[in-house]
């Protein structure tokens, strides 16, 4: 009886062992296939932002693609879908349709901070297609480079974000990217500051 018994155990060992073997083998195959699932579907959100972004907002796309070929001598990226580039022109930061432009020359938390912001904007010109020009451009535009709003910026200390344009697109390129965009603070002008604290005659 115990020779019987013994055997017993050593079958239900090895069942064991091989149902956990199964398991794991069920387990690993399961989170492949997980994974190539979620490839697929991050793929399809790029196809569909891509084509989007050349259908409903075929404009400013259209516009990014004449200044991705004027910068096709600096760094490029791809980040969620859209084309970056990091240029070496004078200004700051640009987003048209799937293509978005961020001064290189800058410190590199302000670079990763905008790129974020101008990944707002690429989300604007998603949602509002035909419209982005005249909702979010040319208002961010005028506001950007304007005499009359660069002096309100720099005497009452107004933050570059608080102005609707600048301020969804971080909250949008927050939400999609899932990283931070610039702070409110970090739009107020150095010049405000230094106004500030001058003395007075």
């Amino acid at each position: 009886m115990s020779k019987i018994a013994g055997k017993l155990k050593k079958v239900c060992r090895r069942v064991n062992i091989e149902k956990a073997v199964t398991a794991d083998i069920c387990a690993a195959r399961g989170l492949q296939f997980f994974k190539a699932i979620m490839k697929i579907l991050k793929i399809i959100k790029w196809v569909l932002f891509f084509i989007v972004q050349w259908t409903w907002g075929f404009l400013q796309s259209f516009l990014g693609l004449m200044l991705f070929i004027r910068f096709r001598h600096c760094k490029r990226f791809g980040y969620h879908g859209a084309l970056g580039v990091l240029h070496d022109a004078p200004f700051g930061g640009v987003s048209l349709g799937m293509f978005f432009f961020v001064n290189g020359a800058r410190d590199e938390k302000w670079i990763k901070e905008s790129i974020v912001h101008e990944y707002g904007h690429c989300v604007q010109s998603l949602l509002l297609g035909p419209f982005y020009l005249f909702v979010i451009g040319i208002p961010s535009i005028v506001w950007c480079n304007a005499k009359r709003n660069i002096k309100k910026r720099e005497t009452k200390g107004v933050s570059y974000y608080s102005f609707y344009p600048e301020k969804y697109a971080n909250r949008l390129g927050e939400a999609v990217a899932k990283e931070s965009a610039p702070s409110l603070k970090s739009g107020i002008p150095k010049a405000f500051f230094e106004n500030k604290d001058a003395p007075k005659d």
